[in-house]
């Protein structure tokens, strides 16, 4: 019998199996959460993935939506009185050693990652073709090659063939989605329908500073970004028009950028929230992806969403469960309790017998809200220092390699052709400072 997997089942590729054999390096706690969903009014219990400081969060998402959706479609287990029928692949009996292991405290990677391999397998038609997608599992671990698409919000392996892993989500019948889209009213839009996706925006600004630094405009130029003023004072001396056209697009890829900061925009949180019948059904899970983070959402009949709370500054919270996503930088975004209501963590009395109210039990309720609400502020404001710092470290990287591509181009042919590739998983934000709607202590999370 091969290591870590069980007997029952059939052997996964002895490959896939040597990922297993990762010292226990990474591990998660988990947390227990009480809510209720709005479509059947069903009151739920299960143990959800907390987010570590520097997690898989595309794993730990993928468990919590897998567990957490299931409640809605599938009977029994922690379920009081569900009324919905069955309709996943995932069958109720499919799901026990998953949540069976979800019981601990802490849970190691090693063994998420052989649940998560045994349910593949069982769950996989006889015709589905296994070896790729198992072939792709670490990637679980080791990070996500995501590709936004600015005009389709589903996020799918078709459109990024070198991520035969999201097939998992077909299996699980869960759905991935992003809010960074654009429409007829966003600036540049011409350019930016024509690039498509991420992936071929870092490409062209790639090209354009290459012609930039071609052009000889910009003493010692190094492919890093110019400021509106920079760009004004090229587009005054430049007589090229092929590299006027550049600047001007440039202009208009800094703008969406900056304007965008979270990656989520106002376009696509409003598709998010009311095109159901194209993005996230009502009364339904999905994994959610913006700012390098994977996380939970669920939209409800109303058409409101709410992000679960995974952070590990929350893991030991009774109250906090959800937070709404209702804002593209966070500012009108609220922590809410199971039943998807606002409310404010209250201190346990250590007795139970009555307290006697007195003349400052008024005072205190208004100090309670008063830190609360602090509270809510300071996390913010961490949240957004921490995105300064990790755009900030990207674009440091970003640069560091396009600089190095030159020199090693510079070096087989006398002239530069223009950039045809890009990193694919940064992104240019050092133009962006916005403020996520993620709380303290979210950590980075790993995407290729």
């Amino acid at each position: 019998m091969l290591l870590g997997v069980r007997a029952d089942l059939p052997q996964a590729p002895i490959g896939i199996l040597l990922l297993f054999l990762h010292p226990k390096m990474t591990q998660f706690s988990t947390k227990t959460i009480q809510w209720q969903d709005d479509l059947y009014h069903d009151h739920h219990v299960n143990k959800i993935l907390v987010q570590n400081s520097n997690g898989p969060c595309f794993l730990i998402a993928l468990v919590n939506s897998l567990i957490l959706s299931s409640e809605l479609t599938l009977n029994g287990w922690t379920n009081v009185g569900s009324k919905a029928i069955e309709t996943s692949h995932v069958k109720a009996e499919h799901l026990v050693p998953l949540k069976e292991l979800l019981t601990k405290n802490v849970v190691q990677l090693d063994e998420l990652l052989n649940e998560i391999t045994n349910l593949v397998i069982q769950v996989a038609d006889s015709d589905f073709d296994l070896s790729p997608l198992l072939e792709s599992l670490p990637k679980l671990h080791t990070g996500l090659n995501v590709n936004p698409n600015f005009l389709l919000p589903r996020i799918t392996s078709k459109q990024d063939g070198n991520s035969k892993v999201l097939d998992i989500l077909d299996l699980f019948n869960l759905e991935l989605y992003h809010g960074w889209l654009i429409d007829e009213l966003t600036p540049g839009y011409e350019l930016l329908s024509r690039l498509a996706n991420y992936d071929s925006l870092q490409s062209y600004i790639l090209e354009i500073k290459s012609a930039i630094r071609e052009s000889g405009l910009v003493a010692n130029y190094e492919y890093e970004d110019l400021s509106p003023e920079q760009l004004d004072q090229l587009l005054s001396q430049s007589d090229d028009t092929r590299l006027m056209q550049f600047l001007n697009e440039y202009q208009d890829i800094q703008n969406f950028l900056r304007s965008n900061g979270t990656e989520l925009s106002e376009t696509g949180l409003s598709r998010l929230m009311f095109d159901s019948q194209n993005t996230i059904k009502r009364s339904s899970f999905a994994i959610f992806f913006r700012n390098e983070h994977f996380n939970t959402v669920y939209k409800n009949q109303t058409d409101s969403l709410f992000t679960l709370l995974i952070d590990e500054g929350y893991s030991k919270s009774q109250t906090y469960v959800w937070q709404t996503l209702s804002s593209v930088d966070g500012s009108n975004d609220k922590l809410l309790d199971g039943n998807f209501e606002f409310t404010i963590e209250q201190v346990q009395p250590l007795s139970h017998e009555p307290i006697p109210i007195d003349s400052t039990d008024f005072i205190i309720n208004e100090e309670e809200l008063e830190t609360a609400n602090e509270d809510e502020a300071l996390a913010k404001k961490l949240q957004k220092q921490e995105d300064e710092n990790a755009a900030r470290a990207i674009q440091k990287k970003y640069d560091t390699q396009a600089k190095s591509k030159s020199k090693s181009k510079s070096k087989s042919t006398n002239k530069s052709q223009p950039g045809t590739s890009a990193d694919s998983n940064k992104r240019d934000k050092s133009a962006a400072a916005g403020v996520k709607n993620n709380t303290e202590d979210k950590g980075k999370c790993i995407v290729m």
